[in-house]
């Protein structure tokens, strides 16, 4: 992609971000550009940074938050600069030192406010920096603190004009991963994981020299010290947002990291979820159990242990992992589909398609079939909803208690088994059976029917 008259591009495309956000931006912007300028300072004035400037080179504006550098102001006072801007919205700082200001507006829209700031190596692990904000750095030095050379570049709101000291357009249109400093990129290890998403999500090669690097952190103590939370969320980022994330994964394992394999049909995976229009929890799950197909149960629990993806995904994992071991006896009738929506259950069937679909478990063409018994049958709401409910029962003469799941459970596996297909069926061979015991005969059941009910 070449990038002709940037600054003018890239001021149109940010008029068509989220118009909350765009105005938020501006009148930041505004504001510090009216501040009183201290003779021996930087002029004051707000710039775009970050993801949201890289994002708007490659055309994307669906971004509800942004990043703003304040030059020419005191961290102190930025605060008081723009609560009166904002009154509805909720203020946070973090950090004493460099001041992150946060400002959550309305409709999930958030900035974040900081000084351009140096960091230093002080200590071991990734907490021992020292952090310090300077509104007097100059703009190359406030570029090379940050990770990647695409990750670099600024823009003036107001302008459009674009500050780009490292190059990192050029880099975006080659498609080109390249550290911002080769001193200070090592002294954050969590930017390993953020490179594996980052050639994922926009099909980057890396550079040489930031390959060597980057594989010499994986084998560094800092790397091991980074906690759960953060390194589960750069693996998200890969698995919820990337378009290729086979090659985020392949990038992985060539600089020794073997979490997850490398699995091609994960970009198929992409292109199913995006058709579903799966959430990102669902585009997760499916992700994940194509990934996680042929781990045995003890290596997922070790994985599940290693992540926090948290315990809906990890059921809904193992709830499509099952599904894909009963497709191959699976009869392709309504009483059989219903029981295998219930037992998917909270997953779609959707969610389930995507990860069948793209490793073959599944043809199109049986799919097709399914998606047909489904909706002609109502299978999805046949399978949320049973037959009787507790009331029913009790309105029959049943006492509450456990013997009323055991009823339901009861007539479940007799709709299961194609005997009964209606409420009135069901009531009435309650109604018939109580007369003579009030707990239901024996049966055939089936353990996910009795876990569900």
């Amino acid at each position: 992609m070449k990038f002709s008259r940037q600054n003018r591009t890239l001021k149109l495309r940010l008029q068509r971000c989220h118009s909350r956000l765009v105005e938020a931006i501006v009148k930041i912007a505004e504001t510090v550009a009216q501040h009183p300028t201290n003779p021996f300072g930087r002029p004051p004035r707000a710039f775009l940074v970050g993801g949201l400037v890289r994002d708007l080179a490659l055309g994307h504006y669906s971004g509800l938050d942004a990043d703003m550098e304040v030059y020419g102001v005191q961290a102190e006072i930025l605060e008081a600069m723009f609560r009166p801007l904002f009154p509805e919205a909720t203020f946070s700082t973090v950090g004493k030192s460099f001041g992150i200001l946060k400002i959550s507006l309305e409709d999930g829209l958030s900035l974040d406010l900081a000084l351009p700031r140096t960091e230093s190596k002080e200590g071991d692990g990734h907490r021992g920096f020292r952090i310090i904000g300077d509104p007097n750095l100059d703009p190359e030095t406030a570029a090379r603190r940050r990770d990647f050379t695409i990750n670099s570049i600024s823009l003036d709101p107001l302008t459009g004009t674009l500050i780009d000291p490292l190059h990192g357009l050029f880099d975006l249109e080659e498609g080109i991963l390249r550290v911002a400093d080769k001193n200070t990129f090592g002294d954050d290890p969590l930017r390993v994981l953020r490179a594996v998403q980052l050639v994922g999500r926009f099909n980057l090669r890396v550079e040489n020299d930031t390959f060597d690097i980057i594989q010499r952190m994986v084998t560094s103590p800092d790397f091991r010290t980074l906690s759960i939370e953060r390194t589960t969320d750069e693996w998200k980022k890969l698995f919820t947002k990337a378009l290729f994330p086979s090659r985020g994964l392949q990038f992985a394992s060539d600089i020794g990291l073997t979490d997850f394999p490398v699995v091609m049909t994960t970009d198929i995976c992409v292109q199913l979820a995006q058709k579903e229009k799966l959430s990102n929890e669902e585009r997760l799950i499916s992700m994940l159990a194509l990934l996680l197909v042929s781990h045995t149960p003890e290596e997922l629990s070790t994985l599940f242990q290693r992540y926090l993806f948290g315990s809906s995904v990890e059921q809904g994992v193992l709830g499509v992992l099952h599904g894909l071991r009963a497709v191959q006896v699976l009869q392709d009738n309504p009483n059989a589909l219903r029981q295998f929506l219930r037992d998917l259950l909270p997953v779609r069937i959707s969610t389930f398609f995507v990860t069948a679909l793209a490793n073959g478990t599944l043809s199109h063409a049986r799919a097709h079939t399914w998606r047909k018994l489904i909706k002609e049958h109502n299978l999805q709401y046949q399978a949320e909803n049973t037959l009787l409910r507790g009331q029913d029962l009790i309105d029959l003469g049943l006492p509450a208690g456990s013997q009323i799941g055991l009823w339901i459970v009861y007539i479940e596996t007799l709709r299961d088994a194609g005997k009964i297909s209606t409420r009135e069926q069901a009531l009435q061979i309650v109604t018939e059976l109580i007369k003579v015991c009030p707990t239901p005969p024996p049966n055939t059941q089936n353990e996910s029917t009795q876990e569900k009910y």
